[in-house]
């Protein structure tokens, strides 16, 4: 079997398909091609199914997997984490989009540093308008437990982290239908995972009234509450 260092998660359930097509795009042209990519159609039909398939058998090495009827966020990124063959997992969402080099970057410096867990970077914010709004970084510094658990200062999009390290402690609570990333760092951390941080940004998050955070603030902010309730003691 041909040793694949990443793997990147896209779980999509009826996505903008402008938006997809963006996605895609950003990793089609990633200066590193030595990954694979596991693709989660999770609508619950088929009917955007070829569409999917034309965009996944782009990538030499990939996954399709189809849920027959939806199953949620949580336990499509399960289901891909589980079929991962990377040593390394990447999440890529159908609104964000990768600059060319964060496959390169992030794998070149945890070659460099084999004893790091996880590693995140900064980000751009675009809004609606396609504007680049800012650069956020929160470097590693103020990553520690306590501060975790007051805001999810790590955007998901930008992290690679270690494929057994997660699968060990469970992956993703299947209880967190909201807020998954951010418990499964809370996860590694409690668990010793070592963490570092790049300040070059290496995504565009898209942010629009669509996105789930936009879209569900009350749901959002229940599964805010669970954090912070089930690591209180922590």
């Amino acid at each position: 079997m041909t040793y694949i260092p990443v793997s990147v998660l896209m779980c999509v359930r009826e996505p903008n398909m402008h938006h997809l097509q963006s996605a895609i795009s950003s990793l089609i042209t990633q200066t590193c091609d030595d990954f694979e990519l596991i693709f989660v159609n999770d609508d619950g039909h088929t009917k955007n199914e070829q569409y999917y398939l034309n965009f996944v058998k782009k990538f030499r090495n990939h996954q399709y997997i189809h849920h027959a009827q939806n199953l949620g966020l949580t336990e499509s990124l399960n289901d891909a984490l589980g079929s991962a063959d990377g040593t390394w997992i990447m999440r890529l969402d159908h609104d964000d989009m990768w600059l060319p080099q964060k496959i390169e970057m992030q794998l070149r410096y945890v070659r460099e540093n084999p004893d790091v867990d996880l590693v995140y970077t900064s980000w751009y914010w675009r809004d609606e308008t396609k504007k680049v709004v800012k650069n956020e970084y929160r470097p590693v510094q103020e990553m520690n437990i306590t501060r975790l658990k007051q805001e999810n200062i790590i955007n998901g999009m930008t992290v690679m982290y270690r494929r057994d390290f997660a699968r060990k402690i469970g992956g993703y609570s299947p209880e967190m239908l909201r807020c998954q990333d951010w418990d499964l760092w809370l996860k590694m951390v409690t668990n010793q995972a070592r963490v570092a941080t790049i300040g070059n940004p290496t995504v565009i998050y898209r942010w629009t009234g669509k996105n789930m955070t936009a879209k569900y603030p009350k749901q959002g902010e229940k599964y805010v509450q669970k954090i912070r309730e089930k690591y209180r003691d922590v």
